[in-house]
């Protein structure tokens, strides 16, 4: 899911200080999967970020579902006649056993 957009579609500027040594490893990364400081800084950062939304989604949603399990338990719904009527066959037929 990435968005690195084509350079005629880039116009905002996003810039960051660093040391000498921290930027000649970024560089040297950089060198190693064939891509400018630029577009290697940019990729690995959208990568941090969509792991970092999806990470956050992911809580929200299991903090959304353990919300509903717990409600569910606590205040089951009633139970269908039908289904009470099957228990009630169910135990005559097979507690007599």
């Amino acid at each position: 899911m990435s968005i690195i957009s084509a350079p005629s579609q880039t116009n905002q500027r996003l810039s960051i200080r660093t040391t000498s040594s921290c930027k000649a490893e970024i560089q040297r990364a950089a060198r190693l999967r064939g891509q400018t400081l630029t577009e290697f800084v940019l990729a690995t950062a959208l990568e941090a970020a969509e792991r970092t939304i999806k990470a956050s989604v992911e809580k929200e949603l299991s903090a959304v579902g353990s919300a509903a399990f717990a409600k569910a338990l606590l205040h089951p719904m009633p139970a269908h006649p039908r289904l009470e009527q099957a228990a009630k066959g169910y135990a005559e037929r097979y507690e007599a056993v």
